[in-house]
């Protein structure tokens, strides 16, 4: 059985070859079912449905994106992550940024709950 680190970055890499083929259900399928994200300068993002609609939304503008994970810190049924990103959006410039991200297992093994971030000037 592959250690809890194991799973929750093949469950990230998941997420990043979901928003690269923009499958919005794909991306949704890493999260809880109560969810929320925390975008920066918006209101949250609560549930799956909203979840993919907020990211199948952006990835729709974006050419891809990929992930570093830097941190992975595990206690129990609780993981938090720090990952740097780098999106390529259609007609701007990359962004690079950085996010927290809370996971938890549970009978459909590790999921993220919670996803925080923003962008590096």
């Amino acid at each position: 059985m592959a250690s809890d680190t194991d799973q929750i970055r093949a469950a990230l890499a998941s997420w990043q070859e979901a928003f690269n083929a923009k499958d919005r259900a794909g991306m949704a399928a890493v999260y809880t079912s109560d969810a929320v994200l925390l975008p920066p300068d918006m209101d949250p993002v609560e549930g799956l449905e909203a979840i993919a609609g907020f990211w199948g939304g952006f990835a729709d503008s974006a050419n891809s994106a990929d992930l570093e994970i830097k941190e992975i810190l595990v206690g129990g049924t609780l993981a938090a992550l720090i990952v740097n990103y780098e999106v390529e959006v259609e007609g701007q410039k990359t962004e690079k940024g950085k996010s927290i991200e809370v996971w938890t297992r549970g009978e459909h093994g590790w999921r993220m709950h919670r996803d925080i971030w923003n962008a590096t000037p």
